[in-house]
């Protein structure tokens, strides 16, 4: 699998090689199938975003 990733954070995911098909400018690296969208990328770890609680 593959994600495209904006601003250290997974915003799309694809299960077809993106290579070649994409803009140049589109950062895609390969993850692992947990990884789901809103996820944080560090360039080496994937990471699940933290959830943010109501504030009341």
């Amino acid at each position: 699998m593959w994600a495209r990733i904006e601003n250290n954070r997974v915003v799309e995911l694809t299960d077809i090689n993106p290579e070649g098909r994409f803009h140049p400018s589109l950062v895609w690296v390969n993850c692992p199938e947990y990884v789901q969208a809103d996820y944080l990328y560090d360039g080496h770890i994937f990471t699940e975003p933290e959830e943010i609680s109501d504030i009341e």
